[in-house]
């Protein structure tokens, strides 16, 4: 975190000097976008949570926690997410937390329906998932939204409301746990493990030759 706030501050001071610019400007979402290109769902919100902090922290070090009272859904929406809600506590078993996130993400989805004009389930299209999915208000995609409107998504159509192809418009992004870490390792840092094995002992002298530590570090020319 701390180290995020310190190349978000730096990156500020190149583009707008001194001065702190709103969470809402281009400098920020530009930023924001270029920054969670290509990181998890969870990585992006740390990064969001660290430029939130740096911009809302007061003289004092003090910020807005971010719990506030829990989301409001269309009317329209309202009986159907409380359908919804009840069935998964049933059948799946969902912690109060998760329950809440489901509220939060179906209640900002039918928030963005009811803005296109679609009050009823049966209005939505393809397009109007892939349109809510990829355009975010900070500019990059909801992939943590994926999992949770492809069940709803099914659920829906079980109940006869929505397409049962319709959840095929939800995109999959394939996300890597280790996609930040470097595909290979570099002239010195392949010397640097080698001069840490103790080749005065046989154990150190039988794994430096052991084939695996060839396959692993082959790609590197010494």
């Amino acid at each position: 975190m701390r180290s995020e706030t310190y190349l978000f501050r730096e990156s500020l001071e190149k583009s707008v000097g001194s001065s702190l610019p709103s969470r809402e400007s281009e400098t920020v979402r530009d930023y924001l976008s270029q920054r969670t290109a290509g990181r998890s769902a969870s990585r992006s919100r740390a990064f969001r949570a660290s430029v939130r902090i740096f911009l809302e922290t007061d003289e004092r070090g003090q910020f807005r926690r971010r719990v506030g009272s829990p989301p409001t859904s269309p009317t329209w929406f309202a009986p159907i997410l409380t359908d919804y809600l009840r069935f998964v506590q049933v059948h799946r078993g969902l912690a109060p937390k998760t329950v809440r996130k489901y509220t939060q993400k179906l209640s900002v989805f039918a928030h963005y329906l009811e803005r296109a004009g679609i009050t009823q389930l049966g209005g939505i299209t393809p397009e109007h998932v892939r349109e809510f999915y990829e355009n975010a208000k900070n500019g990059v995609p909801r992939r943590s939204y994926g999992s949770t409107l492809r069940v709803f998504v099914r659920w829906a159509s079980a109940q006869g409301w929505v397409s049962s192809f319709l959840g095929d418009a939800i995109p999959r992004p394939r996300q890597y746990k280790h996609v930040s870490l470097p595909d290979l390792l570099s002239q010195s840092d392949v010397h640097r493990i080698l001069a840490a094995v103790d080749r005065s002992t046989k154990t150190g002298s039988a794994r430096l030759c052991h084939p695996s530590a060839g396959r692993t570090l082959w790609f590197a020319p010494l």
